[in-house]
């Protein structure tokens, strides 16, 4: 499982044209990390969770998740996420970092999705692409590097135990 979500985390966030997401509900464990691994994400108001929740299950959080999130929310945010499960919201949502817009209702959310995706069609393919890789090179080589020592570490757990 971590393999296979890491390995499409890895590709969304290298994906040659934006990605933007619509999330209508819930992201929670591989959830949030691909959510985090989108160029844009929007959510809608309600009752909803951004959870990592490993640390309450009993789990470490993983090395390749840690980056994930590191890249996306706020420092405060990944602190409490990481160390204490911490739930976060569509109502706290944009100023931690989740999502960068949060609709009302979830009438709204796949409009606004492809008004979005329909507005980034416009840029330069290229430009985006190029910038893209500029952008995020060293947190998919910190991505790949923490999977490799996840793979390490789980190995280890399972096959010693």
């Amino acid at each position: 499982m971590l393999n296979g979500g890491i390995e499409l985390a890895i590709r969304l966030l290298s994906f040659p044209s934006p990605v933007i997401i619509a999330c209508p509900g819930h992201a929670i464990a591989m959830g949030v990390f691909l959510l985090q691994s989108c160029d844009y994400r929007i959510g809608v108001a309600g009752n909803y969770k951004y959870l990592a929740n490993e640390v309450a299950i009993g789990m470490t959080m993983p090395h390749s998740t840690i980056e994930i999130l590191r890249q996306r929310i706020t420092p405060a945010a990944l602190s409490r996420a990481v160390l204490l499960a911490e739930t976060f919201t569509p109502e706290n949502g944009v100023e931690t970092g989740f999502v960068d817009r949060v609709v009302t209702t979830e009438a709204e959310l796949m409009p606004v999705a492809l008004e979005f995706a329909k507005s980034s069609s416009a840029l330069n393919a290229a430009a985006h692409s190029a910038s893209k890789n500029r952008l995020r090179g060293d947190v998919l080589a910190a991505i790949r590097a923490g999977l490799t020592k996840d793979i390490q570490d789980w190995k280890k757990l399972f096959l010693t135990s």
